[in-house]
């Protein structure tokens, strides 16, 4: 199972997914920075809280032990306990984080499933609260499609329907099939699905992740409040 799909079902488990269905925005190369599996700041207990500044708790519960390998979730139904792997970066661009399994394959897609690369996350930790951004595929696949920056772009009308363009760096975009596609959307009242790679060395996708701050939603997709102090086995 991806690293995608690992964090989408720990979305599910806090119910609190949002409707822009399975669209994927992934990186060729990772940012240059400090990395580490574990912060000493995140083992402990965490409850979910409703999309916003100040609302209400919700009832989801998730335990992340003492190494950041082993995440627990409780919800009113069930308790379960899965391994995972957990990797923060610090970088001149901010703080951002991956979410995967031992084991994990690389995410790809595309014919041949050729376009391959990570799924990144930017967060923001401020004393117990821990605010998780997901990437804005819209404005990533825009930038793609215009060249502004390098990589490959897919956009369908949903995630069982085939691609209505891919647009790879160099090549010029099927702009008819995008503007039937785009119309159609209209007309069904459905949400475009994206597929997005975004190229380029460590360096150079750092680099792109300080130009493109609009690369990220302005609103956390998961917001995580700290329950009780923070475990004091823990280590970095």
């Amino acid at each position: 199972m991806n690293p995608r799909t690992l964090l989408l079902l720990l979305l599910v488990a806090f119910a609190i997914l949002t409707t822009s269905g399975c669209s994927t925005t992934l990186v060729e190369s990772l940012p240059i920075g400090k990395t580490t599996r574990c912060d000493a700041a995140w083992p402990g207990r965490w409850h979910a809280v409703e999309h916003g500044v100040g609302k209400a708790a919700m009832s989801e519960r998730i335990d992340i032990n003492a190494d950041c390998t082993q995440l627990t979730f409780t919800d009113p139904e069930k308790t379960q306990t899965e391994a995972h792997t957990l990797t923060l970066f610090s970088t001149r661009a901010g703080d951002f984080l991956t979410f995967g399994s031992p084991g994990d394959k690389p995410d790809c897609f595309g014919d041949g499933n050729t376009h391959c690369g990570t799924e990144l996350f930017r967060y923001v930790r401020t004393g117990n609260v821990i605010q998780i951004y997901k990437p804005d595929h819209r404005a990533v696949h825009a930038s793609l499609e215009s060249h502004v920056v390098s990589g490959y772009t897919e956009m369908s009308l949903d995630p069982q329907t085939t691609a209505t363009n891919g647009t790879q760096t160099g090549q010029p975009a099927v702009a008819a099939g995008l503007i039937q596609a785009r119309a159609a959307a209209a007309d069904d009242k459905q949400q475009p699905t994206y597929h997005n790679l975004i190229a380029g060395s460590s360096e150079q996708i750092t680099r792109i992740l300080v130009d493109h701050p609009e690369f990220f939603e302005n609103d956390a997709y998961l917001i995580l409040q700290r329950e009780g102090p923070m475990n004091a086995g823990a280590h970095p």
